[in-house]
C-alpha cells in the first residue's frame, strides 16, 4: 500500500512527504488510522492535529500572494495583476526545481508556454509542479505513469515537449539551453 511505501522510505511520520502522500492517496479518516497504527505510536488525536496543521501550512504556502511592497510594483502602477503574479511564479517554480535536468526541461517549457496558458491550463500545470521533483521527472519522461489527477492534457503536452525538445546532450548545449531560458 502507499502507506507501507512511505513508512519504509521516510524516517518520521510527520514529514511533508508522508502527510502529502497520505492526503493524496487515502481518505482523511484512513490517514488518521494509518498514522495512529504506525510504529511511531501516534494516537488519533495527535495524527489528526498533524494532518490539519500540514493542510494549513500547505494551503498558506501554495496561496497566491499579491500583497507586495510598493517598490515591487511596475513604474506608474498602484496595483498587482494577480494573473501576472501567478504566471511569474509558475515560471520561477519551473526553473528552480533543484535538478539541472528538471530545471531545464520545466523551465524551457514554462518560458515557451506559461505566458499563453488559460487559467484551467495553469491549474493543471501547477498541480504538476506541486509534485516532488523526482516524480515530475519520471512522469514527464514517461518512466512512471502519472497519477490520474495529473494525467491531463498538460501532462501530455509536457511529455511531448520532453520527447521533441531535447535540452542538451553536452555541457555546451546545457549551457546554451540555460542561457536561452534565462536561467542562472
Amino acid at each position: 500500500s502507499a502507506f507501507a511505501m512511505c513508512t519504509i522510505r521516510l524516517a518520521h511520520p510527520l514529514s511533508r512527504a508522508v502527510t502529502h502522500s497520505f492526503a493524496r492517496s487515502a481518505p482523511r479518516t484512513a490517514v488518521v488510522r494509518s498514522l495512529a497504527s504506525s510504529s511511531y505510536g501516534l494516537d488519533d488525536r495527535t495524527a489528526a492535529a498533524a494532518i490539519k496543521r500540514d493542510e494549513s501550512i500547505r494551503t498558506q504556502h501554495l496561496a497566491l500572494n499579491t500583497d507586495v511592497p510598493n517598490a515591487s510594483l511596475a513604474p506608474g502602477s498602484d496595483e498587482v495583476n494577480a494573473d501576472d503574479v501567478r504566471r511569474k511564479r509558475l515560471v520561477y517554480r519551473s526553473k528552480q526545481r533543484g535538478w539541472l535536468e528538471v530545471d531545464l526541461l520545466m523551465g524551457t517549457f514554462a518560458v515557451a508556454h506559461v505566458p499563453t496558458m488559460s487559467a484551467a491550463e495553469m491549474d493543471e500545470y501547477e498541480a504538476i509542479l506541486n509534485q516532488e521533483t523526482i516524480d515530475i521527472f519520471e512522469y514527464v519522461t514517461a518512466k512512471k505513469a502519472p497519477p490520474a489527477d495529473i494525467d491531463t492534457g498538460m501532462m501530455h503536452k509536457l511529455q511531448d515537449w520532453a520527447n521533441g525538445s531535447p535540452v542538451g546532450t553536452s555541457p555546451e548545449s546545457y549551457a546554451q539551453s540555460k542561457n536561452n531560458a534565462n536561467m542562472t
